[in-house]
């Protein structure tokens, strides 16, 4: 997936919606290097992207491994259709 150099609000907009429509499954790591070369920008936007998307809930930031998409528990999954 390359793409011409594009914006933080778009790249924010592409895994947003990735996300919401399991392009990316729950647990998938999304590795800040990959992602900058795939977007054909620096990692500086990435992160800040990575960190707008955990702010959202839409990630989660694990220390000294990276960042993953959201992994709902089974109690917040059980609660989402109640």
């Amino acid at each position: 997936m390359i793409h011409t150099k594009i914006g933080e609000e778009h790249i924010y907009q592409i895994l947003r919606n990735a996300i919401f429509n399991a392009d990316l499954s729950p647990g998938t790591q999304l590795i800040e290097s990959s992602l900058a070369e795939a977007f054909g920008v620096s990692r500086t936007p990435i992160r800040a992207v990575l960190q707008r998307l955990k702010y959202d809930s839409l990630v989660k930031m694990i220390p000294h491994r990276g960042a993953f998409v959201y992994c709902p528990t089974p109690k917040e999954s059980e609660q989402i259709f109640l």
